[in-house]
């Protein structure tokens, strides 16, 4: 009994889904015959076309209405109108970069485009742009959406109050595409409640005479319906939608101005009115909205441009074109999506996305490419041109920036010589030549102030520089340390003046770091060390070079105080010039002291005059002493005549003689007779015996007077006998009249090395090596010269003779000096 009832039933439905599918006349389909069939053959009694789709129609059951467009290439002006048009996949076009014009014949709102491509994984770099009715470009409220199925992508672009004229493509996708499908939506006012009143209608009204052939797919009015005329038109959706564009048919017209357009929200209330002059035809309409609100019903008027009262007219047919919200698709968007894609799948289909540009996971695209991979479904590689191998996943571009590249995103220039790293913002300084590996910056020819090629991180040591810090720097820069690039001292020179060369040494009396110092006064011709700034050739006015730190001792000055202020008074001079600031001692032109006294003057500047009982009135210019002896039957033992003043030196000698006055009267007699050569005194103990004679005539006679005196000695007479005797070098002087002279010296204790000439031996330099100073020098014995003295030099080119002041002998040792028993010259180099 069961089994019957099922098979019953099933029966049942059978015969009711063919009376159903019967039912529907020719060229309609659907549960309730209301989809009109767009094939170009009979369409099943699903829809389905065997073939194509009528002109204008395309997608699923040939439903959704095809915008018609002229297209060209953007600069050459090709045509590709109709290979794109053909719905042929095997025929492609094939162009350069260039983009694509694509002129629409209707303007449109939000259009979505299909295309087939063979180039899908390109699909990344398309633009798409948008220009209204004046060429303007439209901005677009939302990143286009690509939904892919495998060849095939549809791409939905969203934009606020616009209309869209124009569409550009462009990018390498384009480049390879067979087919491009512009749609508007599918009609959703076919088979819908039409309904006409001579009223006015505020509200949904469903009570009103009914005219079905308004939507029934044919656009012509019939003849004989004008009873079916109606002054306002009502359109009653089964279900709501957001309808963005209209088209209205109507009979002709006469005299038509403009019209009123009204829409009714699911409550049946009024919520838009619109009213236009622009018609477009004397018995047609089109009209696009921009609105997302969901309408139920809408209404459509006329109105009189003569009289501007409403028309009587009669509705041909009614189009209302809408998009499937996401999640729905199919004829009136009455399917939902599949558990695979539910928020989102091909609007007329309903087949879901198998490609994600950015996402791993198709259809629902919701789990991000890994870093490192983009493109279609993840499945491409981020280029080794970007910065730690990422990049925008949809596109691939180097979105964070190159490595070894300078332009990004696309990061296909390399870097310039000399640069690597990120987006070619890093200089190979370190690098031989500046050349480096683009991405790694390693130095692949070497460092330059680095020493750990190829890395060229650690930097050159001090004093190191150049290809891998092989390089030392110069010694002539300071601390020895430059510039680890360049060698160039970069803390300056030493001995030299031009930093960062170094090239130009100090100039005279500098010294320093880049020559900024200046040599001490103290330096001999301000002369010092360029690099410790030490008196390298001697001091001047001090005794202690290189330092010359320590002033000169009294009575010395010049070169390491080395000389002897033997012209002035108490032998006072200035340690630097030798000046006698003080005065003069047998010398006039104080401070100076280079001329000597005139004859007949002697003295402290040469104030005091010689005694009128010396011969020509001639004395030594020091002691005033008669130095050609004294008048006939004169006594000048005692007494020296001088000039109006003495000098201190003179009045102390004279002190002196007064207080020897009677020790010489006693030895007045032995005078007398030493003078006649009746007499001759013996010589004291120790002492040399010579003979006083001005002059002797033959070389032989001074030789022997020399070689009779080479081996007694001049030096045990202590300081009481002589207090000056310690500090003098003692020579003995023999006057000749032939062209040699001879003398002898006689060296003071231990302190200097004998050095004589003999005779007819050529006089050489001699160093007294042993001397208490090196500097002075016994310089040669000069032949014929003045006096017929020898000549004693000193570095300073100047010689000079004083002899000893009869002041500082003591009593026996003036007796012999006045008999002529002693002759002796102290010789002072200064």
């Amino acid at each position: 009994m069961h089994l019957l009832n099922s098979i019953i039933a099933v029966y049942v439905i059978l015969c009711a889904y063919q009376h159903s599918a019967q039912a529907c006349e020719e060229g309609w389909f659907g549960p309730e015959c209301q989809y009109k069939c767009r094939c170009q053959e009979s369409c099943s009694s699903e829809g389905e076309c065997p073939d194509k789709c009528q002109d204008g129609w395309f997608g699923y059951k040939c439903q959704y209405r095809l915008v018609q467009y002229k297209a060209k290439t953007f600069y050459s002006e090709d045509n590709l109108t109709t290979v794109l048009n053909d719905n042929d996949e095997a025929t492609c076009i094939q162009i350069e970069a260039e983009p694509i014009s694509i002129n629409l014949t209707t303007i449109c709102y939000n259009p979505w485009i299909r295309l087939f491509t063979l180039q899908p994984d390109l699909l990344y770099t398309l633009e798409i742009s948008f220009l209204d009715n004046n060429s303007q470009y439209v901005k677009a409220t939302l990143k286009e959406r690509l939904l892919v199925q495998d060849n095939v992508v549809d791409i939905h672009i969203s934009v606020n109050y616009d209309f869209i004229h124009y569409i550009i493509l462009q990018g390498e996708a384009i480049q390879r595409i067979c087919s491009l499908w512009i749609l508007s939506g599918q009609n959703v006012a076919t088979k819908q409640n039409v309904y006409h009143s001579n009223l006015d209608i505020s509200e949904i009204d469903t009570d009103l005479p009914q005219y079905p052939q308004a939507s029934d797919g044919v656009y012509t009015c019939n003849t004989y319906d004008s009873e079916n005329a109606g002054i306002y038109w009502e359109i009653v959706m089964n279900s709501s939608f957001v309808i963005n564009e209209y088209s209205f048919y109507f009979n002709d017209v006469l005299g038509v101005s403009n019209f009123t357009f009204q829409r009714f929200n699911d409550d049946g209330k009024i919520y838009n009115t619109f009213n236009s002059t622009e018609i477009h035809s004397a018995n047609s309409y089109g009209l696009i909205t921009i609105s997302k609100t969901i309408t139920k019903a809408f209404t459509f008027e006329l109105r009189s441009s003569s009289t501007n009262t409403n028309l009587t007219f009669l509705l041909c047919e009614v189009e209302a074109f809408t998009e499937c919200s996401e999640g729905t698709w199919g004829v009136q968007c009455t399917n939902t999506c599949n558990e695979n894609c539910p928020d989102l799948c091909r609007f007329d289909d309903g087949l879901c996305n198998n490609g994600c540009f950015g996402y791993s996971d198709p259809p629902r695209c919701t789990i991000a490419c890994a870093a490192g991979s983009w493109g279609l479904n993840c499945t491409k590689t981020c280029s080794n041109h970007c910065f730690n191998s990422l990049c925008d996943r949809v596109t691939g571009l180097c979105d964070i920036g190159c490595i070894g590249y300078s332009d990004p995103p696309r990061c296909s220039t390399e870097c310039d010589l000399g640069f690597s790293d990120f987006n070619c913002m890093t200089e190979c300084n370190s690098c031989v030549d500046s050349s480096c590996d683009s991405k790694t910056g390693w130095c692949v020819r070497g460092c330059v102030g680095f020493s750990n090629a190829p890395y060229c991180t650690i930097a050159c040591e001090e004093g190191r520089w150049g290809f891998n810090c092989s390089e030392t720097c110069s010694n002539q820069c300071f601390n020895s340390t430059c510039d680890r690039i360049t060698g160039l001292c970069d803390k300056g020179c030493i001995e030299y003046s031009d930093p960062p060369y170094c090239t130009k040494a100090c100039g005279s009396g500098t010294w320093g770091l880049n020559c900024t110092k200046t040599c001490s006064n103290f330096c001999l011709i301000s002369s010092c060390d360029r690099v410790t700034g030490l008196c390298d050739r001697g001091c001047i006015g001090y005794r202690d070079p290189p330092h010359c730190t320590t002033d000169c001792e009294t009575g010395f000055w010049g070169i390491n105080c080395i000389n002897k202020c033997n012209r002035c008074v108490d032998l006072l001079c200035n340690s630097k010039t030798g000046w006698c600031d003080s005065g003069c001692v047998g010398f006039s032109d104080a401070p100076h002291c280079t001329t000597a006294c005139a004859t007949g003057s002697w003295g402290v500047n040469c104030t005091n005059k010689c005694s009128n009982s010396c011969v020509e009135l001639s004395c030594d210019s020091v002691t005033g002493f008669c130095d050609l002896g004294c008048m006939p039957s004169t006594n000048c033992t005692l007494l020296l005549e001088a000039s109006e003043s003495f000098s201190q030196q003179t009045a102390l000698a004279i002190a002196i003689s007064i207080a020897l006055a009677v020790t010489l009267a006693i030895v007045i007699g032995f005078i007398v007779l030493k003078v006649n050569g009746k007499l001759r005194l013996k010589p004291k103990e120790n002492a040399p015996d010579v003979t006083h004679s001005p002059k002797i005539a033959k070389d032989e006679d001074a030789y022997h007077h020399i070689s009779k005196l080479e081996h007694e000695d001049y030096s045990e007479m202590n300081e009481t006998e002589n207090p000056n005797i310690s500090s003098v070098y003692n020579i003995l002087v023999i006057h000749s009249s032939d062209e040699h002279a001879y003398h002898l010296h006689t060296s003071k204790e231990g302190n200097d090395s004998d050095a004589y000439c003999e005779m007819n031996a050529p006089c050489e330099r001699n160093s007294y090596t042993n001397a208490q100073d090196p500097n002075y020098f016994l310089d040669s014995c000069k032949p014929g010269s003045e006096a017929n003295d020898i000549a004693v030099h000193v570095e300073s080119n100047r010689s000079t003779s004083t002899y000893l002041n009869p002041v500082n002998m003591n009593a026996n040792q003036q007796i012999d000096y006045l008999n002529g028993n002693s002759y002796e010259k102290q010789i002072n180099s200064f």
